[in-house]
């Protein structure tokens, strides 16, 4: 196997699954950030430390890229912090010149509205 590129939806565990990267340098990789089901109309204040942390991670070795993604077909009032997070994380994966593994839900008409 030449490597495994691994991620967790759950941002407040990625930093274990980045020290068990580190571990194993060399066959396992990770992808940091947020997966969209993450995100609520609630919870928009965590996204500054989400992209913080995420930034973080970034400098990583092992981090092969940034997760972020849209799912607009869940409820409209989560609709603008996705968008808003997604930005973020795309900012700073052209800061720190990672690709975007991105998930999108649906049939794709939400990333051409987010670009």
């Amino acid at each position: 196997c030449c490597g495994v590129l691994v991620w967790f939806s759950d941002v407040e565990k990625q930093v274990g699954l980045a020290d068990l990267c580190a571990m194993h340098k060399g066959l396992l990789y990770f992808v940091a950030g947020a997966h969209p089901d993450n995100v609520d109309r609630t919870n928009k204040r965590l996204h500054e430390q989400w992209l913080a942390q995420s930034e973080t991670l970034a400098l990583r070795p092992e981090c092969l890229g940034l997760l972020s993604g849209l799912n607009l077909t869940r409820d409209v009032a989560t609709h603008f912090a996705q968008e808003s997070l997604f930005r973020g994380t795309l900012a700073l994966c052209d800061t720190r010149n990672l690709p975007l593994v991105l998930h999108v839900a649906g049939d794709g008409a939400s990333l051409d509205k987010a670009l």
